[in-house]
């Protein structure tokens, strides 16, 4: 459930709740965009229990924000915008989580380290443009789910996936947009994840 901070009712037991207060960035869950990589996340949430996750193009935080409600560890997210920035810390403080989650303020090529699961909910230019760099953050066996797509833009995607060593493991679609999970292409792992 995510809910701006003056909707108080009661959370259903079954559900997790996030508090987000969106102010001028984006990320409000209701863009087909954003729901679609809430949908993954969700999907693969067990898989990634106690894991890392990086977000690029984090905007108001809520992928981040939303991950570690569903279990992962901790969450890296970054965006070019600094006023997402300031939001997304915010939406942190709202729901206790700032010590579990560091916004910083540039381009994905400022992180160090590597990602089990890596998100860009941004659009086709700078994904096709970062997708084959960005590789090196994520760790053997590691998904990276990419949105932000209309589903005509679909095909340019699964070239530029292909170029980066990567294959579509799984594909949703919602109101014209289009989110994709790929992951290496050089054979999976025992137990791989399908979301």
């Amino acid at each position: 459930m995510i809910r701006p901070p003056w909707h108080t009712s009661p959370v259903p037991s079954h559900m997790a709740c996030l508090t987000l207060n969106p102010g001028p960035a984006f990320g409000t869950g209701t863009h087909p965009s954003t729901h679609l990589c809430l949908l993954m996340l969700l999907q693969c949430a067990a898989h990634y229990r106690g894991c890392r996750l990086l977000d690029i193009g984090c905007g108001s935080g809520i992928l981040s924000l939303a991950a570690l409600q569903l279990g992962w560890q901790s969450a890296v997210g970054v965006d070019i915008d600094a006023q997402a920035i300031a939001v997304a810390r915010h939406n942190a403080e709202l729901n206790g989580l700032q010590d579990r989650v560091q916004f910083s303020h540039g381009s994905w090529n400022i992180v160090t380290g590597q990602f089990p699961c890596i998100t860009a909910n941004v659009y086709l230019g700078p994904l096709v443009e970062m997708l084959q760099p960005v590789t090196r953050h994520l760790a053997p066996g590691g998904t990276i789910l990419l949105s932000g797509l209309l589903a005509s833009q679909e095909t340019a995607m699964r070239t530029a996936v292909q170029k980066a060593g990567l294959a579509v493991q799984t594909r949703r679609e919602e109101e014209g947009w289009v989110a994709l999970a790929v992951r290496r292409a050089s054979g999976e792992e025992p137990g791989s994840l399908h979301v």
